[in-house]
């Protein structure tokens, strides 16, 4: 297919799609928090030097200075991946990217003479999104297994995302009608979305308190 014929396909257009308060509120949400995040693996870093200095003043053993630092860098590493990651979210609350990969997948079942059988392909697209966000939680669960306590809310605010982000992709009626149901003036989805940030934002914060205190 020609770069011509694939522009006839994307019936989107570049910019801000979800250009309100509540939108523009979660956007920066993602992007604080990622802010956060990054601080927060800072901290460990800061708060890894600090414990090796003492523990060498103590005359400790090396093996556990050795143990702890390799504790760190996982946790490390998880806070950065994290924060790249709500970077891309941040990113596509705005640019709606779920909604192009829907018109050009619409359209290109119907030039393909499958798209009666959209249904199926849904299907195994919402397993294969699923299956990816269970193993995205169980890799950070890997990553910071020997801090598993004191991250723990930071990785229940992640499940709260990947929920909010399989069930927004379902895109079934009953499904939309949940998620648009309004609490007190607040749709369900904008406190699942946003309460899976704000977890997260308060795990990083605690982190970086702790560098503070140490």
């Amino acid at each position: 297919m020609s770069p011509t014929g694939i522009l006839g396909y994307l019936e989107w257009n570049f910019g801000f799609h979800d250009n309100d308060a509540a939108g523009w509120l979660i956007t920066a949400s993602y992007l604080v928090t990622a802010v956060l995040c990054f601080a927060a693996g800072r901290a460990a870093a800061h708060r890894a030097g600090g414990a090796a200095r003492s523990r060498y003043d103590r005359d400790a053993e090396a093996s556990c200075e050795e143990v702890r630092r390799r504790i760190t860098d996982r946790v490390q590493v998880f806070w950065y991946i994290l924060a790249v990651v709500l970077v891309l979210l941040g990113v596509n609350k705005q640019l709606n990217l779920q909604s192009l990969l829907t018109v050009v997948g619409r359209n290109v079942a119907k030039a393909g003479g499958w798209y009666a059988r959209r249904r199926e392909v849904q299907e195994d697209f919402l397993i294969g999104l699923a299956v990816a966000g269970a193993a995205t939680l169980a890799f950070f669960g890997w990553l910071i297994r020997r801090a598993f306590l004191r991250q723990v809310f930071a990785l229940a605010g992640v499940l709260t995302l990947v929920c909010f982000v399989v069930l927004r992709a379902a895109s079934i009626e009953h499904v939309d009608q949940m998620l648009g149901l309004d609490m007190g003036g607040v749709q369900v989805h904008f406190l699942l979305e946003f309460g899976g940030i704000l977890i997260i934002a308060m795990t990083a914060a605690v982190n970086i308190a702790r560098r503070k205190s140490s």
